[in-house]
């Protein structure tokens, strides 16, 4: 994931993508668990894979955000939190969370878009 952006480029490349009909599903620590936000462009928020995708492609491709965070406890290396099991009250958000998910990129796809931020 980290070093998605050379992928994502190649695979732009090959097909004639441009970086606005691209769109990009990532978890996000700095949203509440649940939290989906959408948008254009911005920054990485130190998101490694999103750096690389900046660094690698224009970097006014279409963000999905699904939070993940607060990190608890917070002094916990954050590669730890993003790779541990999630409990199960976050297992059984998981169809909600993808319902909606699949929704905003069904919009997305039709033209029909807008920043957006939801809690599910």
């Amino acid at each position: 994931m980290n070093l998605s952006g050379e992928a994502v480029r190649l695979v732009q490349n090959f097909y004639k993508i441009s970086a606005n009909d691209t769109a990009v599903v990532y978890d996000e620590l700095d949203l509440d668990i649940s939290t989906l936000r959408t948008g254009e462009g911005g920054t990485s928020a130190g998101h490694n894979g999103i750096k690389s995708l900046a660094r690698h492609t224009e970097n006014a491709f279409w963000r999905i955000r699904i939070g993940i965070g607060p990190k608890e406890p917070k002094e916990m290396d954050t590669a730890d939190f993003v790779l541990q099991k999630l409990s199960k009250t976050q297992q059984e958000l998981l169809p909600s969370i993808k319902k909606e998910v699949t929704s905003l990129l069904n919009d997305w796809l039709a033209g029909s878009s807008k920043p957006d931020t939801r809690k599910v």
